[in-house]
């Protein structure tokens, strides 16, 4: 299976022009969506708007990646991938690389659980808990 490539940003201003593309596509996004009272834009519509053919969820996910990396945050949600011991973003753009995966047990709500620790690509340690039976995403802290 070949892997899929990402977006990467190669230095701030291309973060920082694609950033505002994405800001203007959400501006116009959101501004539709409050004064039609909806859920949805049909398709036909949401070409329309700036940047739309540049605003994907790959650039969301590059947007997000930049972000972990300049501002660490202290808090954050990841999604984990075990057998490839990585973290990622929602698309798979990879967070970080899983060092510690710890047993998995049981809580009292009866859900599956697995404590984590990772190191992420803003150099920072991250430890949570990888909610099994959940789905595939974890809440991590920061850790020394």
């Amino acid at each position: 299976m070949e892997q899929s490539k990402h977006l990467e940003f190669k230095n701030h201003t291309e973060y920082l022009d694609a950033y505002n593309k994405y800001q203007q596509n959400n501006a116009v996004t959101k501004e539709y969506l409050k004064n039609n009272k909806t859920n949805s834009i049909p398709v036909e519509i949401a070409n329309t708007f700036p940047y739309a053919n540049e605003v994907t969820n790959e650039l969301r996910s590059a947007i997000e990646a930049w972000e972990f990396k300049i501002k660490p945050p202290q808090k954050y949600l990841v999604y984990v991938n075990l057998e490839k011991k990585v973290v990622t973003t929602w698309t798979g753009q990879v967070l970080g690389s899983i060092t510690q995966i710890g047993r998995e047990f049981r809580s009292n709500m009866g859900d599956k659980r697995i404590n984590i620790r990772f190191k992420g690509i803003n150099t920072l340690n991250y430890s949570g808990t990888f909610y099994k039976s959940k789905g595939d995403y974890a809440i991590v802290r920061t850790v020394l």
